[in-house]
């Protein structure tokens, strides 16, 4: 089975995740249901800025998984070096020496594996809480962009 195309192609998910795609969506919408007293212009700014919150959020995520499918390779590599370097050394090994060499190795290999898997959680949680912070950051900035919305719509009427 040939494959054409990789199976995490970043260039494709980003191409998804345009934001200019989803402000056509979204003008599209605020046509449709139009409302009074709203600046629509001004929505449409506030929800820009979301999407855009949004996509930098998951470029932040996909660059992230990216690098750590790079480290997990090198992981992979190094492990497996490590196991062709092991192997043979347990083949020059002395008999009374195998049951001791072994134990040791079984050590070895679980302390590798298990500084991996951290190393790894650690990078996902880094990525996340990087990802969530841009999506809290744009958050509080729309609660006050709404607000200052609410106060000047207010300020028209009165």
């Amino acid at each position: 089975m040939s494959q054409d195309k990789h199976p995490f192609d970043v260039s494709e998910l980003t191409r998804l995740m345009d934001p200019q795609r989803y402000m056509d969506q979204m003008n599209e919408l605020m046509r449709q249901f139009k409302m009074p007293n709203v600046d629509m212009s001004a929505l449409m700014e506030l929800q820009r800025k979301n999407v855009e919150a949004m996509v930098a959020a998951n470029r932040t995520m996909m660059e992230s998984s990216e690098a750590l499918m790079k480290r997990q390779t090198e992981m992979l590599t190094q492990a497996m070096n490590e196991a062709t370097e092991m192997a043979r050394t347990m083949g020059s090994a002395k008999q009374d020496d195998l049951p001791a060499r072994q134990v040791d190795m079984v050590g070895q290999v679980y302390d590798r594996m298990s500084s991996h898997t951290r190393e790894t959680f650690e990078s996902m949680r880094l990525a996340q809480e990087a990802a969530l912070e841009r999506l809290d950051q744009r958050f509080r900035e729309l609660l006050e962009e709404l607000k200052d919305m609410s106060l000047n719509q207010n300020q028209d009427k009165g």
